[in-house]
């Protein structure tokens, strides 16, 4: 088997176990009392961050490096009537003001 072809392998083993984390994550928060809380991700496509950071005046490497910024974990607590409350973005806290 070429090196490519079991390098490929490797990355769906790994896709595989993470799908698995994330379904037994999933289930744990099923289970859990109101409100609850998980993680949440939110994504952009490469191709709407590259035009941002155009728009914004990136170029070279540093258009290059902004592009790869296109997912963002939110912490979530939701309540049982769907009210969602945002205690952290990429595991910093989120000041909650009102």
């Amino acid at each position: 088997m070429s090196k490519d072809r079991q390098h490929q392998l490797d990355a769906i083993d790994q896709e595989i176990a993470a799908l698995r984390a994330r379904r037994q994550a999933l289930l744990q928060v099923v289970a859990a009392p109101w409100p609850k809380r998980l993680p949440l991700y939110a994504h952009i496509n490469h191709d709407a961050t590259w035009d941002i950071g155009e728009q914004i005046g990136l170029t070279g490497d540093g258009l290059r490096r902004f592009v790869h910024f296109a997912e963002v974990r939110l912490d979530i607590e939701v309540g049982e009537d769907g009210k969602v409350t945002v205690l952290a973005c990429d595991g910093r806290a989120v000041e909650r003001t009102r």
